[in-house]
């Protein structure tokens, strides 16, 4: 029972050596404002703050993930959730500039579960062994790489490049009064003629009637 035990301390001891080497690098390779860890009762949490770029404005994004006590040796590192974080760079402010950061902002929330799939499998392929960076680089290269093919295609189905697009502007088309000349050759009562030439008159109408 007490080799067990001994067993089980020492295995404890190398977790908390590597998870502690890990977090020295944490805190040696990023900003403070761009990574950074906090403990929460008996695991750790590290943070890192990644921005989404697009041509108009850009995103501030979270990747939370967490080191239980038995971490790396007996479990994975845990890849908790990304939050959209409100500190969004709008280039210009208008009515066009605050719909696009509309859509920038649906467009991320609904690719999340890209990044965190990328994040999570990275971390399993990595267990038993140091995973921060290998899982913190998984993310920045998603940014790098899948993030700009997302708003490629977002942009893609926008109205204005969309097959249907004239289906679109009809639906949104306001009405408009006009004027329309009616001709017709089968009048043939005098007073029906006058009459229409009157009332062509009246709004100004041409009227080829005599």
């Amino acid at each position: 029972m007490s080799s067990r035990k001994n067993i089980l301390d020492d295995v404890h001891q190398e977790c908390q050596e590597r998870r502690d080497a890990e977090l020295e690098f944490v805190s040696s390779a990023y900003e403070p404002e761009e990574a950074w860890w906090d403990h929460q009762v008996d695991t750790i949490l590290i943070h890192r703050q990644l921005r989404l770029e697009s041509s108009a404005s850009s995103l501030l994004i979270r990747l939370t993930l967490q080191m239980s006590p038995s971490y790396p040796v007996m479990e994975p590192l845990q890849v908790m959730d990304v939050k959209l974080l409100h500190d969004t760079q709008i280039s210009s402010i208008s009515n066009s500039s605050s719909n696009n950061n509309n859509l920038l902002q649906k467009t991320a929330l609904n690719s999340f579960h890209s990044l965190l799939q990328i994040c999570r499998s990275t971390a399993i392929e990595h267990t038993g062994e140091e995973s921060v960076f290998a899982v913190l680089n998984a993310a920045e290269e998603w940014v790098r790489d899948q993030w700009p093919k997302i708003l490629r295609e977002c942009n893609s189905k926008k109205p204005e490049n969309n097959p249907n697009k004239f289906e679109s502007a009809i639906k949104t088309e306001t009405n408009v009064l006009g004027r329309r000349l009616i001709y017709s050759h089968h009048i043939i009562a005098k007073k029906k003629r006058a009459d229409i030439k009157a009332l062509a008159a009246h709004y100004e109408l041409y009227s080829p009637i005599v």
